[in-house]
């Protein structure tokens, strides 16, 4: 009965619907090919070598917005990306850790091809600088 009640309270904890918020994505986020965005409180970004939809590797200066909702009003949080002279934009999807993807700690992804393949372009934050 013990382990019943604590295992519904695990359950339970999980579901909880955690929100990342703006302060926590400020700093340097890198990827495992060796692409790195650096996001600033100043809502000003950094770009170096990431891939582009098309593979391309791509580096610019630019601006960056986190997004509780996506464009279908849905309470799907996100990153949009966008060079300063406006031409290129990058979409990134948050995501955590847990059951849920509901638990820090966060990183922010793009699918590589079918999203039905989960396959993932993820950054994860560079904790030794802080």
């Amino acid at each position: 009965m013990r382990y019943l009640l604590l295992s519904l309270l695990l359950l339970l904890s999980s579901c909880t619907n955690k929100r990342p918020a703006f302060n926590y994505f400020v700093g340097t986020w890198e990827s495992k090919t060796g692409g790195q965005i650096i996001l600033n409180a100043d809502s000003s970004c950094i770009v170096q070598n990431v891939n582009d939809i098309s593979g391309a590797k791509k580096s610019f200066q630019g601006k960056w917005l986190f997004r509780k909702k996506d464009d279908l009003d849905e309470n799907r949080c996100n990153i949009s990306i966008w060079e300063d002279d406006g031409v290129g934009y990058m979409l990134f999807y948050i995501s955590g850790k847990g059951l849920f993807g509901n638990q820090s700690p966060w990183y922010f992804f793009q699918y590589i091809g079918d999203p039905d393949d989960f396959k993932k372009y993820e950054f994860n934050k560079n904790m030794t600088q802080y």
